[in-house]
């Protein structure tokens, strides 16, 4: 039933109209149709806007209807009002308490909010989301400001994303803040540690990495009554990176100690990336104590003479005994920072002859430098440029021989009375036998490990021209058995003779010797053989005496620390 059909002017039952605009009052009305339709009871209108009140409300979903009940309304905005409502379409709706959503898209919920301010705030409660979106959840939230702030609470997240945790915040500034608690974040990117080609996997394991030095280190001293400070460059600091590693059980954290250790060095270190790597000199790691930790944590601390990453390809080959002249293959630096050409060339007799004079020449096609090895080598003498060497400017020499043949021995020592048999020199009673070492000055005094069996009173000696001979190991230090011996005085001499002496009334035998000791090249350090950025080098091996020479080399790209 409809009452009243008239435009202004014409009454209808218990409505009072006071306005320039068209009014319908519509009660107890049955409406069968599709159309919008406009029903309004007991309503006192002042105002010149269109006002909507929702309540009580079942919308089909093919017809949008508004229903308005109860409502005194003075203003000239649009008021929305909306409470205990069943939605069956396919629109977005805004739903402000109590619920449950699982879908795919962003969704507020809103209630109890109290905000004083200009900001638009968004503060949601006793919500679950299960969704495939980054989802924000705050609660009992007390905004004073102009900012937009986020307060985070009661939040359990298992994902990849950074996340910041927030609770029992009072903010009252014009800024934004986040107030971070009790979080443990692990580094997903790719984390590695130990002997090069042999590494432990720990991305997903390390938490907390704090990079230390790779900086100039300086000396400071202020000038006596003046404003002045003298500074002095005392060189690069070494870096040094200390990190977490996270374990689920002691069992994992033993296998780590077992290869990872205080007696740990000459390591690799993979930070973020599997192709490259720090070389590790000294490692320190010892158990922490983190009470929130899910397992057994261990602290690392790793210090690198070098502050640059190294390439994981190794450009350099073994290349055996070659015949010289020889020249390498070209090598190219790809990264950020100059990089050393290693290289180790073995003495080898060919036509009776040692190797001598060797050098070094790296070409850029015409020659850049020549370092050159010294006198000659013995053939089972090796000299080696290191990284280490490279940087500390010296050169690694080692000789060694178990005597099973009479390969090197026959060439490489001057002798009298005494005979390699068996595996073994035997020196009589007032016999000797010694080698002949050249090149640059020694930085300390030679190391000597040998297999010695001994009787009476037999010595080790040195001597600078194979005449005048003095004692480096006393016939008390010599021990029957494989020992460790330093020849006292060789430091800092070129052309050293090591003799093994049996006087009167003693003798030995040798079953097996290995020499080691560095020569300081430091008036040589610019012709050390360096390859720069975005260019390629190549060595070239050169010698006299014997034709001959076992030959290898090593490249790595190198960059800056990162």
């Amino acid at each position: 039933m409809i009452i009243g059909k008239s435009r202004i002017g014409i009454g209808r039952l218990g409505i009072a109209s006071t306005g320039a605009e068209e009014l319908a009052a519509l009660a107890n009305i049955t409406i069968l149709d599709r159309r919008s339709l406009w029903m309004q009871a007991n309503m006192n209108i002042v105002g010149v806007h269109m006002l909507y009140t929702h309540a009580n409300m079942d919308i089909d979903p093919y017809n949008h209807r508004q229903i308005l009940a109860n409502m005194s309304i003075i203003g000239r905005i649009p008021i929305q009002t909306l409470a205990n409502m069943s939605i069956s379409d396919r629109e977005v709706r805004s739903v402000s308490t109590n619920l449950s959503i699982i879908a795919v898209r962003y969704h507020q919920t809103l209630a109890a909010m109290s905000i004083l301010g200009y900001a638009t705030k968004s503060t949601l409660a006793g919500m679950t989301i299960s969704g495939d979106v980054d989802h924000s959840i705050f609660s009992n939230i007390n905004i004073a400001e102009y900012g937009e702030l986020f307060a985070d609470a009661s939040i359990s997240i298992s994902d990849s994303l950074d996340i910041y945790t927030s609770t029992n915040i009072n903010i009252s500034d014009l800024r934004a803040c986040t107030m971070p608690a009790s979080m443990t974040i692990l580094d997903k990117h790719y984390w590695a540690i130990g002997p090069e080609g042999a590494v432990l996997d720990l991305s997903g394991k390390v938490a907390d990495p704090k990079p230390d030095g790779f900086g100039i280190e300086t000396a400071r001293l202020g000038l006596p009554e003046g404003r002045r400070v003298s500074i002095k460059d005392k060189g690069i600091k070494g870096g040094e990176y200390m990190f977490h590693v996270y374990f689920n059980n002691d069992t994992e954290r033993l296998a780590f100690q077992r290869i990872v250790n205080n007696d740990a060095e000459n390591y690799v270190l993979h930070i973020g990336r599997s192709d490259r790597f720090y070389y590790v000199k000294k490692i320190a790691t010892n158990p922490e104590k983190i009470k929130n930790a899910r397992g057994p944590v261990q602290r690392v601390t790793c210090w690198m003479e070098d502050p640059c990453m190294y390439d994981s390809w190794d450009q350099g080959l073994l290349f055996g005994v070659r015949a010289l002249p020889w020249e390498d293959a070209y090598k190219f630096n790809h990264g950020t920072a100059p990089a050393p050409i290693l290289f180790k060339i073995g003495g080898f007799h060919s036509g009776g002859l040692q190797l001598t004079h060797p050098s070094i020449k790296a070409l850029n096609g015409s020659e850049e430098s020549n370092l050159y090895i010294g006198p000659g080598l013995l053939s089972n003498e090796y000299v080696e440029l290191t990284l280490d060497g490279w940087h500390k400017r010296y050169l690694r020499h080692t000789y060694a021989d178990d005597y099973s043949t009479n390969n090197y021995w026959q060439y490489d020592v001057i002798q009298e009375g005494c005979v390699l048999a068996n595996g073994q020199v035997s020196v009589p009673a007032g016999r000797w036998f010694y080698y002949k070492f050249q090149g640059h000055p020694l930085k300390d005094d030679i190391e000597l490990i040998a297999t010695i069996s001994k009787s009476g009173s037999p010595q080790i000696q040195f001597s600078i021209d194979g005449a005048n001979w003095q004692t480096a190991v006393d016939a008390e230090e010599i021990e029957n058995g494989t020992k460790k011996y330093y020849l006292t005085g060789t430091e800092k001499l070129q052309t050293v003779y090591v003799r093994f002496y049996s006087p009167s009334g003693s003798s030995m035998t040798i079953q097996d010797v290995a020499f080691a000791f560095d020569r300081d090249i430091s008036s040589q350090y610019d012709q050390l053989p360096v390859c720069p950025t975005q260019e390629y080098r190549k060595l070239r091996i050169e010698g006299s005496g014997s034709s001959r020479a076992k030959i290898q080399t090593s490249f790595r790209s190198r960059w800056h620390a990162q």
